[in-house]
């Protein structure tokens, strides 16, 4: 198998693990933060939904972090495969999608922050 094959069989398995890891977690972190419907039953206000939004952000990245620092060290003990900065980026890209896509509170709190500015009456 020429270089290029192995490499993309490489791209292929490591995508994948990371894809399987987050399409599992990522539901847990959203179910954590509130839906934006719940926030206007209860009356909370755009300060509170802004503060929501970022600190669903904040743990997005430590659960990211968290998840890509085991993964890399398991893909390189068990499958002998060395992340490098250019899986890594292929990772992170396809990474962020999946992870942002599945946080359904999330971006509707994004839609209803960007619509309604967090300190507009």
């Amino acid at each position: 198998m020429n270089h290029y094959a192995n490499r993309y069989v490489e791209i292929t398995i490591v995508t994948a693990i990371y894809m399987v890891a987050l399409i599992i977690v990522s539901p847990i972190i959203d179910d954590i933060f509130t839906r934006i419907d719940k926030d206007i039953e209860y009356e909370r206000g755009r300060v509170l939904v802004l503060f929501e939004v970022t600190t669903h952000i904040v743990v997005l990245n430590i659960v990211w972090f968290t998840i890509h620092s085991y993964l890399k060290h398991m893909t390189r003990m068990i499958l002998h495969i060395n992340i490098d900065d250019e899986i890594e980026r292929i990772v992170s890209m396809a990474s962020s999608v999946v992870l942002v896509g599945l946080q359904r509170n999330l971006v509707y709190n994004l839609k209803y922050i960007t619509n309604r500015g967090p300190i507009q009456d």
